[in-house]
């Protein structure tokens, strides 16, 4: 089992270490290479380079790599290659100052637009949500001046409680909170002979978390004042968490009750999601019981 990374169509082994990092809250995974030896090394590999990731050929970064970082010490010299998913320019790069869609429409175009906008090319947009309601024309919204690709298209989907990342072949995906389980359980018994967890850390963090939270749009969708002229707005609770604590969340655009109450909802459920975590590394790439790669969700 083997992480390889292949620049230009050629592929680089010998590292002495080596990592990608993807996450269902990302949209550009990461990756990093570091070579060491008794000698200077020449680097034939060059940043901007197109480059990918592999775990035993199967594809897990699709990208450039952004920075070649040469450096010594007593012990030796080290060469540093690191980069991530060619999603990072939509990450990155702003839109054009005049986007906005008059129109609506549904939430995987807007992002094929957005890409379009900014001239990207061979990134798809692959829904992985389903029937999603269109956005209608009171619920558009402009790009700020300087605002991203991936903060504008974001907007929209926490507007539909949707998610924004990418896979392993560089695209975005729009998904959810899955609910199907992997096939390998986790193990860390005492002196237990299935062991596959190495180490774990658990945290709990309430600091994110509200007992009530509020969401409220403006009832015109025209009006030039969009924190003062409200008449919409809906609550959810999170009974867990204290009286005192409570949050107002404007909403991006004009949104009716029932939209205005799904993402009170939404905003509860994915702070409380977030504010208990699990980390654990675990032998190997891949999951023992069917031989698929550890992927996000």
């Amino acid at each position: 089992m083997s992480l390889l990374l292949e620049v230009s169509g050629v592929p680089y082994t010998g590292f002495t270490t080596c990592g990608a990092k993807k996450s269902m809250e990302n949209a550009a995974g990461t990756f990093s290479f570091c070579a060491s030896g008794e000698t200077p090394m020449n680097c034939p590999i060059k940043e901007n380079s197109a480059c990918r990731v592999l775990v035993d050929g199967e594809g897990v970064i699709n990208g450039f790599v952004e920075r070649v970082e040469p450096y010594d010490d007593a012990n030796g010299y080290y060469l540093q290659i690191a980069g991530r998913d060619r999603t990072c320019d939509f990450v990155d790069s702003s839109v054009p100052v005049n986007i906005e869609y008059s129109a609506g429409g549904q939430l995987k175009r807007i992002a094929e637009r957005v890409l379009a906008a900014q001239g990207i090319t061979g990134v798809k947009v692959i829904d992985k949500v389903g029937v999603l309601a269109p956005f209608k024309a009171g619920e558009v919204l402009a790009g700020a001046i300087g605002e991203t690709g991936f903060a504008f298209v974001e907007r929209y989907c926490r507007k539909r409680q949707v998610l924004l990342t990418c896979d392993g072949s560089g695209n975005i995906v729009l998904t959810r909170a899955s609910s199907t389980l992997i096939k390998t359980m986790l193990i860390r018994e005492q002196d237990g002979a299935n062991n596959n967890i190495l180490h774990s850390h658990g945290m709990t963090d309430s600091s994110g978390r509200f007992r009530k939270i509020s969401v409220w749009s403006q009832t015109n969708p025209s009006a030039e004042d969009t924190l003062t002229d409200v008449g919409i707005n809906a609550s959810a609770s999170d009974t867990a968490i204290r009286n005192t604590r409570q949050l107002i969340v404007p909403a991006e655009s004009a949104m009716n009750l029932m939209t205005a109450a799904q993402r009170a909802k939404w905003e509860v459920n994915i702070r409380r999601a977030r504010a208990t975590t699990y980390d654990c590394t675990v032998a190997g790439f891949k999951a023992q019981a069917d031989g698929t790669i550890w992927k996000p969700n």
